[in-house]
């Protein structure tokens, strides 16, 4: 967590004004705007801490969020049932996941790709994004190597639906 909140202060001055961090000008060591709350957590575990963050950012509007942002998470295909139960659990009716990921290892697209199946079986509703154009985009591979092609895909809890908070309920 400490790394996290280093790493938005030596970003700071590129992200947008209501989301930067103020110095040690203004009372000495980093401090957070209060649109932003940095909270560990473990997929599939107590959302709680999670929820206070999200309250607190919203000014007590919503006790969860709106929009997830989701960047290279499935690459360990054991915690894609944490991962679900914790987006099932924060995620406000209308909100919705944006995910980018590659798949890092040959032979390794079927278990990335296990995740989405997954997540309309719990009452999410999935779309890849724009593939050719914004999905599928090749960038150059983080460890040398030919091209690695993004994906992007789209989670959306739809309006006034319930979606499962757990694998189990699904099953049931």
């Amino acid at each position: 967590v400490a790394n996290i909140v280093a790493n938005l202060g030596r970003n700071s001055a590129v992200l947008a004004e209501p989301f930067r961090c103020f110095g040690e000008e203004q009372g000495g060591g980093l401090g957070l705007p209060d649109r932003v709350r940095v909270v560990g957590h473990a997929w599939g575990s107590d959302v709680s801490e999670l929820r206070t963050a999200a309250v607190a950012v919203s000014g007590g509007r919503v006790d969860g969020f709106e929009a997830v942002l989701m960047g290279d998470c499935l690459w360990n295909d054991s915690t894609h049932s944490g991962l679900l139960e914790t987006l099932c659990s924060v995620l406000v009716p209308g909100g919705e996941v944006w995910s980018s990921h590659c798949h890092h290892w040959p032979g390794h697209q079927a278990a990335d790709d296990r995740l989405w199946p997954r997540a309309a079986t719990m009452g999410l509703v999935v779309s890849e994004e724009r593939p050719g154009e914004v999905s599928r985009a090749e960038l150059e591979a983080l460890f040398g190597g030919e091209p690695q092609a993004v994906f992007v895909h789209r989670l959306l809890r739809p309006e006034g639906s319930a979606v499962a908070a757990s694998a189990t309920e699904v099953q049931q």
